[in-house]
């Protein structure tokens, strides 16, 4: 507890004319037995890396033991935390970010939280590199859709699924949704958690906008939800089925809108309102 916490401090407040002082401390720290001493030394060299100076080359020289414990920690936040710094390192190199995500694609990563970040880093990648070959695309995409059918994480499963539907917005018919979906319409339903339940549905409500048929094959499912407990999902569900409705289910929907929305906070009303506009527009 006192090596981490004294490692954390010092890092903090060191003048950057002594950073290269701690270099030592901070490789005996990185390969610790203690897992807490272990995250400690990565956090460091987070607060290194933003100082940048001397600090920054400190943390170049530790790229190898960033590495290892990266793919050999057995420690789920140590692999996040080096994933984290390993990629600000190599961020500014096309190269290296690539050889660094199809390197984790291609190796079981058993962190829940660093497949979630690396799954945002694979998807800020490909939308700032249009110009990405095709293989890779499709590995990384590959990669994606493989965490959508054997991740028992929801965390997972749903930065998976919701990085598919914004992949498909910009690339269109390459991605395939279908499965990714399929993941958003289980959680919104069936998830016991609220929160779960609610991201879906955001994900949901703007897939909506665009590919209003696609949403609509699961309207019996969005019906359900406006009878939930949690008026944030109940808002967000009927918000979505406005923007995918037929001119059958109109009147019914309208007379739930108007039984739910003085209970609604100000934000919900506004979005159901919007939707309102929309429905108008779609269904004179």
């Amino acid at each position: 507890m006192c090596k981490a916490n004294a490692l954390r401090v010092l890092t903090k407040i060191i003048d950057d004319l002594y950073v290269q002082s701690l270099e030592k401390y901070l490789k005996q720290a990185i390969i610790d037995k203690s897992t807490h001493v272990v995250s400690a030394s990565l956090v460091s060299l987070v607060s290194l890396y933003k100082k940048g100076g001397h600090g920054l080359d400190v943390v170049k020289k530790m790229v190898n033991e960033l590495q290892d414990k990266l793919m050999n920690s057995p420690d789920g936040y140590v692999q996040y935390q080096a994933l984290l710094i390993l990629f600000e390192l190599k961020k500014n190199d096309q190269m290296s970010v690539l050889k660094l995500l199809y390197q984790l694609s291609q190796t079981k990563v058993h962190s829940a939280i660093a497949k979630c970040q690396l799954i945002r880093y694979i998807k800020m990648t490909l939308l700032q590199n249009p110009q990405i070959d095709q293989r890779s695309v499709k590995t990384f995409l590959a990669y994606i859709e493989s965490c959508l059918a054997t991740s028992n994480d929801d965390a997972v499963q749903f930065e998976a699924a919701k990085t598919m539907c914004e992949l498909f917005e910009i690339f269109g018919p390459v991605v395939s949704i279908e499965t990714s979906f399929s993941v958003l319409v289980h959680q919104a339903t069936n998830s016991q958690k609220p929160v779960n339940k609610y991201a879906a549905l955001r994900v949901m409500n703007r897939i909506a906008s665009k590919q209003p048929a696609l949403v609509g094959n699961c309207q019996t499912e969005l019906e359900n939800l406006i009878t939930d407990m949690n008026r944030s999902v109940a808002s967000l569900a009927i918000s979505t089925l406005l923007k995918t409705c037929n001119e059958d289910s109109v009147q019914k929907l309208l007379k739930q809108i108007s039984h739910y929305l003085p209970d609604l906070g100000l934000d919900f009303k506004i979005e159901t309102i919007q939707s309102t506009a929309l429905l108008y527009h779609r269904l004179p």
